[in-house]
């Protein structure tokens, strides 16, 4: 693991087609993704769940990736509430002792292909606090972006990998509307 600052996460983004926009958001470059919408479960026995799709929905061996926060200032007002305690658990969960502050010095974290737990937990701290954050895989083929609204976007750089997505989620909202199964 290893935590990033808003430029070292630009700089891996943009290794991969993916761009850091001035609103603090991530988001394809050049390809017009594939997106759909999935509801975030209410019933919190299933954020492991949920945080499985957003790391890996498939049984492809995990690849690392990179969870990224959005700054305080671009955060929902309840974003408040939960700082401190998101924060304090993003430095236990980096095992560091001096964690006040460090969401805003250091947003991303980074996963190699060993560290699929760790990228795990911090994927549900996203799921269980809702601040706005993404997890981009190393291939970048999706973004998961878990919004403060209780949902999460999948933003596919192909049809494949939109297919593949949207097998493995309950989606809500599509390009074309409701989408129901």
């Amino acid at each position: 693991m290893k935590a990033l600052n808003r430029t070292q996460v630009a700089e891996w983004c943009e290794k991969r087609g993916v761009w850091l926009s001035e609103r603090d958001g991530l988001a394809y470059g050049s390809v017009e993704p594939r997106s759909f919408v999935t509801a975030i479960p209410r019933d919190r026995g299933l954020l492991g769940w949920a945080a499985g799709i957003a790391l890996n929905p498939t049984d492809e061996a995990f690849e690392g990736g990179l969870v990224y926060v959005r700054s305080e200032g671009r955060q929902p007002e309840t974003w408040d509430y939960f700082h401190g305690l998101t924060e304090a658990t993003f430095g236990l969960l980096r095992q560091s002792p001096d964690w006040r502050g460090t969401l805003e010095r250091f947003p991303g974290q980074q996963f190699g292909p060993g560290e699929a737990s760790e990228a795990l937990a911090f994927v549900t701290q996203l799921l269980l606090f809702s601040p706005d954050g993404y997890f981009v895989p190393h291939s970048a083929d999706y973004i998961a972006e878990v919004s403060h609204d209780e949902v999460v976007s999948v933003h596919c750089r192909d049809a494949l990998r939109y297919e593949i997505m949207l097998r493995s989620a309950v989606p809500v909202v599509g390009p074309s509307g409701i989408l129901r199964r």
